[in-house]
């Protein structure tokens, strides 16, 4: 035992239990050897700590080393320890030698005699641990060319193989190995089934339990061997040229598809993954909105590998939304808060915003939107936009599209407007057919027709009725004018004079206003000549 003012041991381990990883000597103060020695052994604990970690243990390779084999002629209290291949094996981050094979009875030191009855299951495992040396013939600890006295000790590493009798630590729940002393660290090696009976140990009843192939330049071949059996392959995909957020998939053929969770990427743009419709073999995708306009390289990753395409992909660039001719764009031109307007334009099945340009701008929400096609976009007036005798354009965006540069795809705002109008306005019932807002159809001046629709009025002040000729409107006197109460479906009718002063063989339109808000009918009525 070294001359020591403590024993490292306990002052390494008393370290390590408050977390300690290193320590920094003072200048003018006494230099103590357990400081010095707990500087080196911080090192190494920190060290084997992480090696056995992270790596583990086992031999370098698919070698013999430390194998549990019988002895021959067989025994059941004994067994033969192998020091065949390279004779080294890695456990509790240190490598430990074995120079020739050796029987577990013959180890120095002595071992516990083998219980030969049965049945029963034990673990043979690798007893590690270092060693005070504190003389040495080769290195000469106590250093005669000079002081002539030891001025230090080695630490060496040594191993015993022992067996946990009746222990099996490959179940579930594992059995247990005896709790290691500080400085030791248990490696199991081989499971022995030992029959009832007390027969001798043969190559049947042992089990390898030992890690082979620890060497990391073979762990690098076994990954590299990984790789090219299971990353992605791609034989081909079509189409070739796409557009963003098109509803047409691309299908991509190969295999390792589904190595992991599959990735495809455009360029710098990760697609749209139909994992439902994909197999290992076949991937669907989509490009999505956001996708670069421009020729990228076509990639597929899995948890293995990457692969890219031997053809690259075109994306197309999106079209901005435009509008029909000005007057078309909008109908109807009036419209109560709730109900729906229709927009007329090209290049409108994408858009995914439509702002309404209020003085507060109010965006319709997703189910504001009841239809939607390239031509036509159905969109409800949100009950968020105030009613307001001025009428208000409509702006349709892409967001999330971009051009060829990266800048955004341009906004679209109609010509035309809309009249925001409160629920309460008057409206006339929807066009199906003849009569449906104005009968009959034709009618003589000085003789009546019926209006139909909703909120015109309590008859108290009565409506105001226009007939809108070219090129002067004409209005119906009051004393014309009757209205109907409300039916239980809110219905009204108004029963109007066709006055006089209308052109004859024309076909106007009416327009009913009540409390400063108009409805102007889509079906027209022929005006006769008076009888």
């Amino acid at each position: 035992m070294g001359n020591f003012s403590k024993s490292p041991l306990d002052v390494l381990k008393d370290n390590i239990d408050n977390g300690y990883v290193g320590l920094h000597v003072e200048q003018g103060v006494p230099v103590l050897d357990r400081d010095l020695n707990l500087l080196g052994d911080l090192i190494m604990a920190r060290l084997r700590s992480v090696v056995g970690r992270y790596i583990g243990d086992g031999v370098p390779d698919a070698a013999t080393t430390f194998n549990i084999a019988p002895v021959s002629p067989a025994a059941a209290d004994d067994f033969m320890i192998s020091a065949g291949g390279a004779g080294v094996f890695l456990a509790g981050g240190m490598e430990m030698s074995i120079s020739a094979s050796i029987r577990y009875k013959a180890q120095p030191g002595g071992v516990p005699a083998l219980s030969t009855s049965g049945p029963r299951t034990d673990t043979i495992y690798l007893d590690t641990f270092t060693d005070e040396v504190g003389a040495d013939p080769v290195i000469k600890l106590d250093n005669p060319d000079d002081v002539g006295m030891r001025t230090s000790v080695r630490r060496k590493p040594n191993w015993v193989v022992r067996v946990a009798e009746g222990v099996d630590v490959t179940t579930s729940p594992p059995g247990a190995l005896p709790a290691a002393p500080f400085g030791h660290t248990y490696t199991p090696l081989a499971l022995l089934a030992r029959p009832a009976g007390g027969a001798a140990i043969t190559a049947a009843m042992l089990k390898d339990l030992r890690r082979k192939n620890m060497s990391f330049a073979l762990l690098e071949q076994r990954i590299q061997t990984l790789e090219r059996l299971l990353a992605p392959v791609i034989t081909s995909f079509t189409p070739q040229t796409v557009r963003p957020a098109q509803t047409s998939p691309i299908t991509i053929t190969g295999r390792n598809f589904q190595v992991g969770t599959p990735q495809v990427l455009l360029g710098d743009t990760q697609a749209i993954v139909d994992l439902a419709a994909s197999t290992d073999t076949s991937l669907v995708v989509r490009p999505p909105l956001g996708t670069r306009p421009g020729t990228w390289p076509l990639k597929v990753r899995n948890d293995v590998g990457e692969v890219t395409a031997l053809q690259n992909i075109t994306v197309l660039a999106l079209s901005a939304p435009s509008f029909v001719a000005a007057g078309t764009q909008i109908t109807p031109k009036q419209q109560r808060v709730g109900n729906a307007i229709t927009i007329n334009g090209l290049n409108l099945s994408l858009v995914n915003k439509i702002t309404f340009n209020a003085a507060a701008p109010v965006v319709a929400q997703p189910t504001d939107i009841l239809g939607q096609n390239n031509s036509q976009i159905q969109v409800r007036i949100p009950d968020a936009v105030v009613p307001n005798l001025t009428a208000i354009n409509v702006t349709l965006a892409i967001e999330g599209a971009v051009l060829a540069d990266g800048s955004p795809v341009p906004l679209a705002t109609t010509v035309d407007t809309v009249q925001v109008q409160p629920a309460s306005a008057p409206f006339f019932n929807g066009f199906t057919g003849a009569g449906s807002q104005i009968s009959p159809t034709s009618q003589r001046i000085n003789n009546n027709v019926t209006l139909k629709g909703q909120n015109f009025g309590s008859g108290s002040p009565k409506p105001t009725v226009t007939f809108n000729a070219s090129p002067t409107p004409v209005s119906a006197a009051p004393g014309d004018i009757t209205v109907t109460a409300p039916d239980g479906a809110g219905q009204q009718t108004i029963s109007v004079r066709v006055p006089v002063g209308l052109p004859t063989g024309a076909g106007v339109t009416v327009t009913v206003t009540v409390a400063g808000w108009s409805a102007t009918s889509t079906e027209v009525l022929t005006v006769l000549p008076a009888v």
